[in-house]
């Protein structure tokens, strides 16, 4: 009864409810596009991200503040080391076991500046094992030339991006075989230089800004660069000639003069050989090694010390230049003894002959170079990420990985895809609840204009509803009439609000959203988007439609009461 009398007053009033339809239909028109086009874009962003590059859950160390997968997100991010995994292999082996887990990829970072002849950019590092990340991400890359990684090896896959920067404004072009010096800095050991093979060249397959200074290599230069291979400290056990360089080498010696007679003036120490050894004033019997060490001599400065310069020490490849000896060297290399201990070596010119890293370290008895004063943490990664299988619950696996490290006092936590995509992703994010707060104000002004259309109407009916009320009417069948009213309108058009954005949705999927830039593709999660209806804009649709229909109803109802009814029949 009531509804038929709340259609019968709709039709009666027709252009004012063609103008609260038109408003309701174009406001869920409107939203329903909307909400699909974001929800189709946050879906491509987080598919994007997760299939390709954090999973679904990101494993840290402790830590405050936003820690993205290319390091910390904050105003002091160079003075923060990123945190490593503690007890990582003990974290590696639950997680693994969890039969919600699909994957994992054990990962770090570091950044460095990139020199290809004489051309120089930056770059941002992911380290990596190869065969788990082939594992988790089997997909994500493009090789441009050259090929992937292969496990134990040493090499960078360079970002097709910084390539392009090194290969600018010159002729020479890098491919994989060439070299490329990495200068990096960090807060534990200092400056780090590596020299790294190119392995190959490569692009993300979806990438964005950020992902685009990325490149790819083996985990152990990138600990080397990130600090990461420092994990403790312990007392050296020297050798008998190391300690006889060490005696020497002490704090006045350091640092006693200026920076002429550091670098300028006399050498900190010189080896010398047997012959010359009566000569030398600290020459003393029993030389360790068939020689003596003692203070060089004033002439000859650095260049005595290292005759091939400082720039042959960091750039050549070769630590230092090998000297003559006055000693025989027959049935062995230049400078070692027949015998096979190390010779000595001379203070005089060079020989032009180059001796590596490892031989110079063997000669003077130091063995491996990291052993004698730092252990190499070999299982130190910055980040544990983790793909879940289909259908399983991020949320549960945060709270299972969180209850872990709290029972077994590890300080490490668990965050989900989002914290570990960084800042674009999260300004996508950001995006879409943006557009939710505009939805919001203009449902907020469509509900203030239907109110006052409903405001106008009612007060034009005040002599039918004072009638109604005069005859019995009770105030509880007045609101319920204007109620109806207010419902059908909202409704019927609201429906037609919700056709006509799923037509809009139909038409934007078959012929697909270009992005315009890079921040677009970066909300799209790709370069074209194409949008598809969601279940959740639909029912959010209709709830704003319910909602428009009811709060636009109180305030007219409350009016249409006041009215008596005998001055309603007088009027």
């Amino acid at each position: 009864m009531i509804a038929k009398i709340a259609y019968r007053n709709i039709r009666q009033h027709q252009t004012k409810t063609l103008i609260i339809g038109l408003l309701v239909t174009l406001g869920i028109t409107v939203l329903v596009v909307g909400n699909s086009l974001m929800d189709t874009a946050a879906r491509g962003i987080e598919r994007a991200y997760i299939d390709s590059y954090t999973g679904h859950v990101v494993i840290t160390g402790f830590h405050r503040g936003g820690l993205s997968l290319t390091g910390f997100e904050t105003a002091d991010a160079f003075d923060r080391p990123v945190p490593t995994i503690p007890q990582f292999e003990t974290v590696l082996e639950y997680v693994a076991s969890r039969p919600y887990v699909k994957a994992v990829n054990p990962q770090a970072t570091a950044m460095a500046i990139v020199d290809f002849g004489e051309k120089r950019s930056f770059t941002q590092f992911f380290g990596i094992d190869p065969a788990y990340y082939e594992r988790m991400f089997p997909d994500n890359i493009e090789l441009v030339s050259g090929r992937m990684l292969a496990s134990g090896e040493e090499g960078i896959l360079l970002s097709a991006y910084v390539a392009t920067q090194l290969e600018r404004n010159t002729d020479r072009k890098i491919a994989p075989g060439d070299t490329v010096l990495l200068t990096g800095m960090n807060q534990t050991t200092g400056v780090r230089v590596r020299e790294v093979p190119v392995r190959g060249i490569f692009r993300f397959k979806q990438s964005n800004p950020a992902l685009d200074y990325v490149s790819i290599m083996d985990i152990t230069n990138v600990r080397a660069l990130a600090g990461m291979n420092v994990s403790a400290v312990s007392t050296a056990e020297l050798s008998e000639l190391e300690a006889a360089l060490l005696g020497i080498a002490d704090e006045d010696a350091l640092f006693g003069g200026d920076i002429e007679t550091l670098f300028g003036g006399q050498p900190l120490l010189r080896v010398v050989d047997e012959e010359s050894a009566g000569d030398s004033p600290s020459g003393a019997e029993g030389a360790p090694m068939g020689g003596t060490v003692g203070p060089a001599s004033s002439s000859g400065g650095a260049d005595a010390v290292f005759p091939g310069g400082l720039d042959d020490l960091f750039f050549s490849g070769a630590l230092i230049r090998e000297v003559e000896t006055s000693g025989d060297a027959s049935g062995s290399e230049a400078g070692v003894a027949s015998d096979g201990s190390a010779g000595a070596l001379s203070g005089g010119g060079a020989s032009g002959g180059a001796v590596d890293e490892e031989t110079l370290l063997a000669r003077l008895g130091l063995g491996e170079r990291t052993e004698a004063v730092f252990f190499d943490d070999s299982n130190s990664w910055h980040f544990l990420l983790v793909k879940l299988e289909d259908g399983a619950s991020i949320a549960a696996a945060l709270a299972d990985f969180e209850r872990f490290f709290e029972e077994n006092g590890i300080d490490a936590m668990a965050s989900n895809w989002l914290a570990g995509a960084g800042s674009i992703a999260l300004l996508a994010n950001g995006t879409k609840r943006i557009f939710n707060v505009v939805v919001l104000i203009i449902a907020v002004v469509a509900v203030i204009i239907i109110m006052n259309t409903l405001v106008i109407s009612v007060t034009e009916r005040t002599v039918e509803i004072g009638t109604m009320r005069a005859l019995g009417a009770q105030k509880s069948f007045i609101r319920r009439m204007i109620a109806w009213e207010t419902a059908l309108t909202s409704g019927i058009f609201g429906l037609i609000g919700i056709i006509l954005g799923l037509i809009v949705i139909m038409i934007l999927s078959a012929t697909g959203i270009e992005a315009p830039n890079v921040f677009f593709e970066v909300l799209f999660g790709g370069k074209v988007l194409h949008p598809r209806p969601s279940l959740g804009s639909i029912l959010t649709s209709l709830v704003v439609v319910v909602v428009i229909g009811v709060v636009s109803s109180l305030y007219p109802v409350s009016i249409a009461l006041k009215t008596k009814p005998a001055q309603a029949m007088q009027e």
